[in-house]
């Protein structure tokens, strides 16, 4: 009996020590309690809506709202000024800890209250971030491929889970982005609905997500369905747990969810009203008739939190530390944007090779490597925004990309990816509807076709060192070109054309715009698209397919620079591209949708991957492969620094120098440096503000 007593003090004693530990681990005075995100503040209110307490009024509009019941730190993310702030609950204010980015919308947040990590997804530029709440210059985008407008995210530390909404699924990863694992896509019960294309995406009708960590559960708002659905972390055992009643909407975009027991909190904006749901008997009552924008239920977690594998010397980690599940220390390296982890997996390198591509209106970049899931980004998007469909092209020595701008795409800009400063370059030709770029990166010279009035096509360059230098150099182009690519080793332009009577040819121009020629006929009844250069093989590559929908076969084409030795293979699937770039063993490409960038093996097409997959069709653009090896410049190069003593232009044609001079001057006669020649004026009207004439554009 005694023994049988001790057991039974030491179990009291025992059980005693954990609720201490488990209430010294979850002290806030918030327990138990609803916060609301309300227009201008941020209020407390009891379970039942009652007692109410402003915490702050220094609040625009908060979207969203976490807490870290470690510190006792409240979080949220504020609308109008697209930043993030904390509120200690000893505290009287609030404080930012995210600043506003250039052009961002933090939609969503969930907050690792063990490595002090926050995750923000951002709306507009469809990537969900990562920031070390201890160390504010570390910040890193966990995921970002394959999203599109986030529109809300959750966390469960202790499963090593994030889970994602986003326009076109409800998808899970590790809290590192890896394993990603889709749990929810658009689905239908309708027979007769017309399936899209597997490329196509349909949205879907979710906007939020909440994460219930204690049950392991997953709850979601379906505006089409009109309903709220509860599944486990793999998207099964689904379940209804409230129905709309006849006539009643469901807010298709703003609006949260909350859980405290056995009650779930719905904030339903469109009814402007907040509904206790029980979650036994699905039965609803409304305990308010103000709906905030976002309702966080404050209950202390039961569950112990895990260890800080971080803690120590930050996990030996050079940037940032991650839980990780599949780590035996529990933890994983990772780098921020525009870095790679090197072989030691724990410090981190710059990036040098990468993809580079345009998805709606942000410029993306993306390693060679990657797989489609964690830290690929080697670009922040939501630092260099874009117009529709920009085109672009990039300088790997000054670390710039060239693209032409904002819907309607009437000018040039330049954007470092260093310092994140954007000028417009101004030439002295007016550049009126640019489209298609291509550098040249061994004589620093700019090419790019330039649509005027009365569908007058010419093609330009500029001098990227002073891009006041700028002259036309074939004024007198056909309609519809399709691509432009540039061989910088031999001083080579290539461009394609769809010519008005269904006429497809490929043309090439020397560097200088002297010896225009085609090189290569394709015929009638043929259009081409994706025009790109094999730098290493010398061979020209391009995509065609038949005008006829009863014979459409696409093929992927490769010449010579002569446009002979013509090499045709099928594409698999009738796939055609828009866009191509070549890489060594691989063919990277942008599909004629404009909705998939894929990479597929040079000697086996079949061998497809699909790195980047976005709708609706017609977002994805500019593709370019960045690599310091591609644009490497011989030393025998005419036009290399050192080699040429030209005053402003230097074109390589033929294995040598040729100085030319912008518009309004001329070569004198050494043939290097230029002389006044306004007398001579461009062939229409192109002039500018820097060059005047007597055909000055207005």
């Amino acid at each position: 009996m005694g023994a049988s007593r001790r057991i039974n003090a030491l179990c009291v004693v025992a059980f005693a020590l954990f609720a201490a530990a488990a209430a010294q681990q979850c002290s806030t005075k918030l327990n138990g309690n609803l916060i609301l995100a309300e227009a201008g503040s941020i209020v407390k209110v009891d379970a039942s809506g009652q007692n109410r307490e402003v915490l702050t009024s220094s609040v625009n509009q908060a979207i969203s709202l976490d807490f870290d019941y470690q510190r006792n730190i409240l979080y949220w993310a504020d609308l109008e000024s697209a930043e993030i702030y904390a509120l200690d609950e000893s505290a009287s204010k609030p404080r930012v800890v995210v600043p506003k980015q250039k052009q961002w919308l933090p939609f969503s947040l969930a907050v690792d209250s063990v490595t002090e990590k926050l995750y923000v997804g951002d709306g507009f530029s469809g990537t969900v971030r990562i920031f070390d709440l201890k160390n504010e210059k570390l910040d890193g985008i966990v995921v970002g491929n394959n999203l599109r407008e986030v529109r809300s995210i959750g966390i469960d530390v202790n499963a090593d889970y994030l889970f994602v909404n986003d326009r076109y699924q409800i998808l899970r990863t590790d809290l590192d982005g890896s394993n990603r694992k889709v749990l929810y896509e658009y689905e239908t019960e309708d027979e007769n609905e017309v399936v899209p294309p597997q490329h196509i995406r349909q949205p879907i009708s979710v906007f939020r997500i909440l994460v219930e960590p204690e049950a392991k559960r997953l709850y979601w708002i379906d505006s089409l369905a009109r309903n709220i659905v509860s599944s486990d972390y793999d998207g099964q055992d689904r379940k209804i747990v409230f129905q709309a009643r006849d006539g009643q909407p469901i807010s298709e975009s703003l609006g949260s969810l909350a859980i405290q027991g056995d009650y779930l909190y719905w904030s339903d904006v469109e009814n402007n009203v907040v509904y206790k749901i029980d979650l036994q008997s699905s039965s609803s009552s409304s305990i308010l008739n103000v709906a905030p924008m976002f309702v966080k239920a404050i209950s202390c977690p039961s569950q112990k939190s895990i260890s800080n594998p971080c803690a120590q010397n930050n996990g030996e980690c050079e940037q940032l530390c991650v839980l990780s599940k599949d780590s035996k220390s529990n933890r994983k390296c990772a780098c921020q944007v525009g870095y790679e982890l090197a072989k030691d997996q724990k410090s981190c390198i710059k990036v040098r090779n990468f993809l580079l591509f345009t998805q709606e209106n942000y410029i993306r970049g993306q390693s060679f490597n990657t797989d489609g899931e964690a830290h690929d980004d080697v670009i922040n998007p939501s630092q260099f925004p874009v117009g529709t469909l920009a085109l672009i092209d990039y300088n790997a020595e000054a670390r710039v990309v060239y693209h032409n701008g904002i819907f309607p795409q009437n000018h040039l800009y330049q954007v470092n990816l260093d310092n994140r400063k954007e000028s417009q370059l101004e030439p002295n030709l007016l550049s009126k509807d640019v489209r298609w770029l291509a550098y040249d990166w061994a004589s620093k010279n700019l090419y790019y076709f330039t649509y005027y009035y009365d569908n007058q096509i010419t093609l330009s360059v500029l001098n990227v060192e002073d891009p006041t230098y700028s002259k036309i150099i074939v004024d007198d182009v056909q309609r519809l070109v399709a691509g432009l690519a540039v061989h910088p080793h031999k001083g080579y332009i290539y461009f394609g054309q769809n010519v008005d009577d269904n006429y497809a040819r490929i043309v090439r121009v020397n560097s200088d715009g002297s010896d225009l020629k085609v090189v290569v006929d394709l015929g009638k009844g043929i259009t081409i698209s994706g025009l790109a250069i094999d730098l290493e093989e010398d061979r020209l590559y391009w995509s065609q397919h038949p005008l006829s929908e009863d014979e459409y076969i696409s093929t992927l084409r490769n010449s010579d620079l002569d446009g002979g030795d013509v090499i045709s293979v099928s594409l698999p699937e009738n796939l055609s591209f828009s866009e191509l770039s070549i890489q060594k063993d691989y063919i990277y490409g942008i599909n004629a949708s404009q909705t998939q960038l894929l990479r597929l093996s040079k000697r086996n097409l079949s061998n497809k991957v699909v790195l980047v997959r976005d709708s609706p069709p017609g977002t994805l653009s500019g593709l370019k492969l960045i690599s310091k090896d591609i644009q490497s410049v011989k030393p025998d190069h005419p036009c290399a620094v050192g080699n040429h003593q030209c005053a402003k232009f230097c074109f390589a044609v033929e294995g040598k120098a040729v100085c030319g001079c912008p518009y309004g001057e001329k070569l004198d006669v050494d043939g290097k440096t230029c002389i006044d020649n306004s007398k001579v004026e461009p062939p229409f009207k192109p002039c500018s503000a820097s060059y005047k004439c007597n055909k000055q554009t207005v």
